[in-house]
């Protein structure tokens, strides 16, 4: 098989349905749908009924890109933050 079939072979089968990528990226399906809306995610629309698909390279970027911009929590505060230090002691 010529290497430009086997790529799209490959790209074919990392593709994931909403439920799925909101699976991979751990929120619910309408949070995936407020970041397609927002353009934070770009799906592809493969299937005939309209389906939105999504590339899982897209959905690794944009957890890259996320975590990167994203400001650093918030210090652990009162007794969870003894219990964590007990833990650790």
């Amino acid at each position: 098989m010529p290497r430009q079939i086997q790529t799209l072979a490959a790209e074919f089968r990392a593709l994931l349905n909403r439920r799925a990528s909101a699976a991979y990226l751990g929120v619910s399906v309408w949070t995936v749908d407020r970041l397609v809306r927002a353009g934070h995610l770009k799906p592809l629309q493969l299937t005939r009924g309209g389906k939105l698909m999504f590339r899982v390279r897209d959905l690794n970027a944009f957890v890259e890109k996320r975590a990167a911009t994203r400001k650093p929590r918030q210090p652990l505060r009162g007794a969870l933050r003894q219990r964590q230090e007990a833990a650790n002691a």
